[in-house]
């Protein structure tokens, strides 16, 4: 058996419109699930807004009223390590 090295190509070349629109049905494919990983990985880094029902409260006395650091220190020594509710 004998193999013969040809250098012409007879089967099926796609033209140049062609060609582009498969390369941009490519890159869309691609860039969908790309920028939405993206997107939710940059969205890791921005706080949130305002809203929803979670927040800070403030430290009261027995009462409810707020402490403040100088009426603390008025009634305790300086590294007192007594708890506020």
């Amino acid at each position: 058996v004998a193999l013969r090295a040809t250098a012409e190509y007879t089967g099926f070349v796609p033209d140049l419109q062609r060609r582009t629109l498969m390369n941009v049905v490519v890159v869309l494919a691609t860039a969908v699930p790309a920028l939405t990983m993206l997107g939710g990985y940059i969205l890791i880094f921005v706080p949130q807004g305002g809203g929803g029902g979670g927040g800070a409260i403030l430290a009261g006395d027995i009462n409810g009223n707020p402490v403040s650091l100088a009426g603390w220190m008025k009634t305790h020594k300086d590294n007192d390590r007594e708890l506020v509710q």
